[in-house]
């Protein structure tokens, strides 16, 4: 299913057993938003996503109604030679299998995500969903690397590494919140500017939600600056 106004995302799809659709059209003015609700609702689509640079001015009609589920901020790096050698605590991690802790870490980062946030979804569903991050993350099919920080052979944080669009993208980090305060996760952002300079990344970025202030403040006193921010938006049917 491709229409002009949205494209049809089989993955979502499958994993929430309902159609989900990217929007791909600008929402302008209200006729704009009718249109496009008369089209999800003629192909029976229960969620729809939508970003913009500027919030809706329209958002509701008797079919669907719009729910701001997100910021979505990208941060933004050039990599820096001189930034420092890895904490020796931090390591690749090498099992195939995401270890417990690791999946209750990576569940844990996501307490600010869309998927938590906006309750319309089934109740299970985000941990699910980054239950499954984690797991893909670590057998390397959408991460290049897991990097770990260990403690008396616990893991008190991690950190993913991929790549989007010729950057070095970082997907999860997260702290243990026992380990907190003790500069784990900038030692970790450290680690992770030193591998993508070893492999050949010198622009890097990481995305997170506008709501999420502690990871905000991380990454500005990391060096990376604020590039662009976008409104999420959730369209879900209302029938």
């Amino acid at each position: 299913m491709h229409t002009e106004m949205f494209k049809a995302l089989e993955w979502d799809s499958s994993f929430f057993g309902f159609n989900v659709v990217r929007v791909d059209a600008n929402i302008d003015n209200e006729n704009d938003w009718e249109l496009l609700c008369s089209q999800l609702l003629a192909n029976d689509i229960k969620l729809a996503y939508y970003t913009s640079e500027q919030l809706l001015s329209c958002g509701e009609n008797t079919s669907y109604k719009a729910y701001l589920a997100d910021r979505k901020l990208t941060f933004y790096k050039k990599a820096n030679a001189n930034a420092g050698v890895p904490d020796t605590h931090i390591q690749p991690y090498t099992a195939p299998e995401p270890t417990g802790e690791l999946i209750r870490l990576a569940i844990e980062s996501g307490v600010y995500s869309r998927f938590n946030i906006d309750k319309h979804f089934e109740p299970g569903k985000f941990e699910s969903l980054y239950e499954l991050w984690i797991r893909k993350s670590v057998d390397k099919s959408i991460a290049r690397e897991v990097l770990v920080y260990n403690v008396n052979q616990q893991i008190a944080g991690f950190v993913t590494l991929g790549e989007k669009q010729g950057r070095g993208d970082i997907g999860i980090i997260a702290v243990d919140e026992n380990f907190r305060g003790q500069g784990i996760g900038r030692k970790l952002m450290l680690a992770a500017e030193d591998w993508f300079l070893k492999n050949n990344f010198s622009e890097l970025q990481v995305v997170t939600q506008g709501d999420n202030a502690p990871a905000c403040r991380l990454y500005e006193s990391c060096g990376y600056e604020r590039e662009s921010m976008l409104y999420f938006y959730h369209l879900w049917q209302s029938l």
